[in-house]
């Protein structure tokens, strides 16, 4: 722990020395993203890589529910960032703002694409549904959010909590969050876009598919366990899977997904309310 504390002391890991920003900025950068979680890849990737074909660098960007890091953790640009929190390491590329999604305090269509990960599963269905209308409300081009859905991807998780309390592990909040809310269905969720965009007055095609590989899944969250007890484990994490991402990010993709990834497409601003 001693050591964890002076190499994150030398990279300013809060951000709270100006000195050298920009070095210890593009080296907390590449450390954060060469330890990150597998699974926090997984949602990511499907989301940058619709995002990426569609924007340019005076797009402007929102992501609700970011955390410290947000998108920016696998893309070095500027992007607002909405959350009740933000504990985690300052990047230096995420424009802060503290407060919950459905109160989000800006026009209506400032930001060219607004996205979620992971975060609509975190909500009861009525704030779900206020979150996903201001969403709607302050998208010009569309709206991309990732997130578990389907009976597979309940199953999984029961089986992964299983697997935790037979070794003595308390089941993650996030995942007793799940059982509490539930999973966004992937054809009903479709269907409330389809409903806010109308009260908008907005046309919206809504795509969907499934994006994250449920075996996969429940192994790199095991491992990811496993890497809190042992130092072996751990070592796996931070240098072995990391390296295996660009090579085989496609199998993220294959069999039966965890995650569904929800892209909504509005129409062209109505000149008439302009």
């Amino acid at each position: 722990m001693q050591i964890e504390a002076i190499i994150k002391n030398a990279l300013d890991w809060q951000g709270e020395s100006s000195k050298n920003s920009s070095f210890r900025g593009l080296i907390r950068w590449w450390v954060v993203r060469l330890c990150s979680p597998p699974d926090m890849y997984s949602r990511y990737q499907a989301v940058l890589g619709l995002l990426k074909k569609e924007v340019d660098s005076q797009s402007r960007l929102l992501e609700v529910g970011s955390g410290a890091t947000g998108m920016t953790r696998y893309w070095r640009r500027h992007i607002h960032g909405v959350d009740v929190q933000f504990d985690g390491p300052e990047l230096g590329y995420l424009k802060k703002i503290r407060l919950s999604g459905d109160k989000l305090p800006f026009a209506d269509r400032e930001f060219d694409w607004v996205v979620s990960c992971d975060v609509w599963e975190h909500l009861d269905k009525d704030l779900r549904r206020r979150v996903i209308h201001q969403m709607l409300r302050v998208a010009k081009e569309g709206v991309i959010s990732v997130a578990p859905s389907g009976d597979m991807s309940v199953e999984k998780e029961k089986r992964l909590a299983k697997w935790l309390l037979r070794r003595g592990i308390e089941i993650p909040e996030w995942m007793l969050e799940h059982r509490k809310f539930g999973l966004p269905d992937r054809m009903e969720t479709a269907q409330i876009i389809r409903e806010e965009a109308e009260k908008l007055g907005r046309e919206v095609e809504v795509r969907t598919r499934m994006v994250t590989n449920n075996r996969l899944w429940f192994f790199t969250w095991k491992v990811h366990t496993l890497a809190e007890q042992s130092f072996a484990y751990r070592l796996l994490t931070v240098l072995l899977i990391p390296l295996s991402f660009p090579l085989f990010s496609w199998v993220w993709r294959l069999g039966d997904g965890y995650r569904c990834c929800w892209e909504a497409r509005l129409s062209a601003p109505d000149s008439s309310q302009t």
